[in-house]
């Protein structure tokens, strides 16, 4: 909400008539998430990426890593875990192995189509056809890597590192 109001020019949604005014936490929370994002500078006003970010029309954090994916030329592992992502909840965590698992086109997979989905919405915000980065040999640390930068792009406050400890 705070992302298309800047977008749409209000300075502050509290200049707008509501119905029901969004509660004032709520946008002190978004106003900190878009900041961290990068969308919004330190006085409230779109950045550049904040403007793609609106221009997408999906959640800030949802448009932040397909975006940084298309800066990056990882339309395809975008699209993949963004397809793993929508899905209801699994007993799946790891990220990872559930595109390694479409990549394989394990029935546990998200279908095709909402892989073809998600790089179509990619595309149309990013303007190009790349497809994908290629990873070498199907090399699995470059994979999780490419993974862990497009999360990372949406959710750096949400993610941790495992320890050796294993904790």
């Amino acid at each position: 909400l705070l992302l298309a109001t800047t977008a749409w020019g209000a300075s502050s949604p509290e200049e707008l008539t509501w119905l029901d005014p969004p509660p004032a936490n709520a946008l002190e929370s978004a106003g900190t998430l878009l900041g961290e994002l990068g969308a919004i500078d330190r006085s409230g006003h779109l950045s550049a990426l904040g403007r793609s970010m609106a221009a997408f029309g999906f959640h800030p954090r949802i448009a932040a890593m397909a975006l940084h994916a298309a800066a990056i030329g990882a339309h395809e592992v975008a699209a993949e875990v963004l397809a793993v992502l929508d899905r209801p909840r699994s007993t799946h965590v790891d990220l990872a192995e559930e595109v390694r698992n479409i990549r394989s086109g394990s029935s546990s997979a998200p279908p095709a189509r909402e892989v073809r989905r998600w790089r179509q919405r990619i595309q149309s915000v990013a303007g190009t056809g790349e497809q994908g980065v290629p990873i070498a040999g199907g090399g699995t640390d470059q994979l999780d890597d490419v993974i862990t930068s497009i999360v990372l792009a949406g959710y750096a406050d949400r993610l941790a590192r495992r320890r050796d400890d294993r904790t």
